[in-house]
Formats: structure tokens, C-alpha cells, sequence
């Protein structure tokens, strides 16, 4: 990612641009490298990977009908130092066919971003939606790769929405506080999909 696109990252994520230089008390006069706003993913990595296949052998072998695969995506962001911060997309999937366990499996990828100069009110959305936009690809191929590792069919996973997902929690987090129960800062739902299995 270029300079130019982290600037401009750094002002997006749909709360309006950031222009170079603001808030420095120079008005009109051009940012320099220092106080430009910048967005970088300067780290990713695998945090934790299960995956249970409780009746194997014989569940090859009593496969029948659509089997439901449930899949479950929760996310968390928290700072670890002062321009430093941790987004964790937690993954899990639970295949059923009728009654019994095919299998089970839940990983966590993590990734580290830096933001400087940035406004307050586009920091969470940078690492609730950019964030992740960026990194799911790599969430669901570690996904798909467990589950064929585990002798199954790689499951058919579509690319999520996180501006509607993150939308959604902001929505719930004004209604807790409306409510008088507050909401934790920077833990969004679970977002709960149903996939078709890809037949064996």
C-alpha cells in the first residue's frame, strides 16, 4: 500500500475525508510527513486454530442428505500502544448432518495496525471495517484449508459486509445505552451466516 492510499484510507472509512495538516493550526498550509494521517497493517499472523472431527471415521461414510453448516464470525479491537492496535476476527464453524457432529473448527487471526493523526471518530471504524475487509481472505482460505485438511469439502464462504456489521453494533450499543446497559466498546456481534455445503 502506497502513502497515498494509506492517507487516504486513514481518511475514509465513511466519516468523511481527513485532509493533511488539520488540526495542526496551519490552515491552508500543506501537512508535512510527520502530522499526515496514516493507516498501515504492519503485522498478521494465525492466533489459534482447532479443528475436531469427533466421528471420524465412520461420518465419511454416513454423509447423506444437505449437511447444515453453521458459521459464526465475532470481532474484537483493542490498543496495545499509543498508535498501535490489535483487530481479532474469531472464526467458527459447526457442521451438522442431521444430528451428528461432521466437525467443528474455530481459529483466530489477528492483525496490527498503526494509526497516527487520525481523527477519533475514524480510528474504530478503520479497525472494525477496513481491518478486516483486508484481512478475511486469508481468514477464510486458513477456514477452507482446515476443513479439507480434515477430509472434508471446502465450504462455500462469501466475502462479509463489515460496514453493515459494524453499522449493526453501533445501532445495538445506542440502544443498550438508551437502555441503561452499557455496551463494551469495540466488541462487535456475532454475525451468524447459513452456507450451503458443497456437495462431496
Amino acid at each position: 500500500m502506497t502513502e497515498e492510499d494509506k492517507t487516504a484510507a486513514a481518511g475514509s472509512a465513511g466519516t468523511g475525508p481527513v485532509e493533511a495538516g488539520a488540526g495542526t493550526g496551519n490552515a491552508g498550509t500543506a501537512g508535512t510527513a510527520d502530522d499526515r494521517p496514516v493507516y498501515e497493517i504492519v503485522g498478521q499472523y494465525l492466533h489459534d486454530l482447532s479443528f475436531e472431527n469427533p466421528n471420524a471415521p465412520m461420518v465419511f461414510s454416513q454423509m447423506s442428505g444437505a449437511p447444515r453448516l453453521d458459521v459464526r464470525l465475532s470481532l474484537k479491537t483493542a490498543p496495545l500502544q499509543e498508535d498501535l492496535h490489535e483487530t481479532r476476527l474469531i472464526m467458527y464453524g459447526h457442521l451438522k448432518n442431521g444430528d451428528q457432529t461432521a466437525y467443528i473448527v474455530e481459529l483466530t487471526y489477528a492483525a496490527l495496525t498503526r494509526l497516527r493523526n487520525v481523527p477519533q471518530q475514524n480510528v474504530q471504524p478503520l479497525l472494525a471495517i477496513e481491518t478486516p475487509r483486508l484481512v478475511f481472505p486469508e481468514v477464510r482460505r486458513i477456514f477452507r484449508q482446515a476443513v479439507m485438511d480434515g477430509g472434508f469439502p471446502p465450504p462455500a464462504i462469501s466475502m462479509v459486509d463489515f460496514v453493515d456489521m459494524y453499522r449493526k453494533n453501533m445501532q445495538r450499543q445506542g440502544e443498550q445505552a438508551a437502555a441503561g446497559d452499557g455496551a463494551t466498546a469495540g466488541d462487535l456481534p456475532n454475525l451468524k451466516m447459513d452456507l450451503p455445503e458443497q456437495p462431496r
